[in-house]
């Protein structure tokens, strides 16, 4: 069974539960217009999931405006942070999370869904019903990549400045260890000197016994 036939059992479901124009799941109670297909063309059937505090679904908004007027539609804004029953439809449209956040567009007819900000052709292909792409984010803004850049750049300079740090440390370990090894030659220079001047001494002494005797 396909997740579109699954989906059109839950709904035919739903229908039976519907009470005076509503349904109840738990605690809360859906209009029943929000989900169930209905033929006219009046009855919602795009939803958008937001919150107040969300930046991408502050940016999407003239996205969603263009798309509105565009093709003469409606989106239905649904904020999810204060109204719990808007947070608990969007769970249950949202199913298996598959997108688990917002914002989050979805298609009543075509049970297509968008997750996240997107492109302006890709809103307006869900809208129209046409076949689209659940996750197409737009393309990265001048604002972002000027902020990406300085990042970059920080990032850069804190990179070169560790990077002449642990240059400078390796020459001053170079330059110790030659220091180190030059000490090294320069006494084994001075014991040998030392140890010659004693042998030339010993022979003198004996030299100088020999003579004696």
């Amino acid at each position: 069974m396909t997740c579109t036939h699954i989906t059109v059992v839950l709904l035919g479901l739903l229908s039976v539960m519907a009470e005076a124009g509503t349904f109840r799941l738990g605690r809360a109670r859906f209009p029943t217009a929000i989900l169930l297909p209905r033929s006219k063309d009046k009855e919602p059937w795009l939803f958008q999931f937001y919150s107040s505090t969300c930046e991408r679904c502050e940016e999407m908004r003239p996205v969603v405006r263009r798309v509105e007027t565009e093709l003469k539609v409606k989106f239905k804004k649904l904020e999810v942070q204060r109204d719990v029953a808007n947070a608990e439809l969007l769970r249950i449209i949202d199913r298996d999370s598959r997108c688990g956040g917002i914002p989050y567009f979805f298609n009543r007819k075509s049970h297509q869904w968008i997750c996240g900000a997107t492109t302006f052709e890709n809103l307006r292909d869900l809208a129209d019903g046409k076949r689209c792409k659940s996750n197409w984010a737009p393309p990265i803004s001048t604002e972002e990549q000027t902020a990406m850049q300085r990042q970059t750049g920080f990032y850069g300079r804190m990179l070169g400045q560790w990077n002449k740090m642990t240059n400078q440390g390796k020459e001053a370990i170079a330059q110790q260890r030659e220091k180190y090894q030059e000490q090294q030659q320069n006494g084994k220079k001075r014991d040998k000197k030392q140890q010659s001047g004693r042998q030339r001494g010993g022979m003198n002494r004996n030299e100088s016994l020999a003579r004696r005797g």
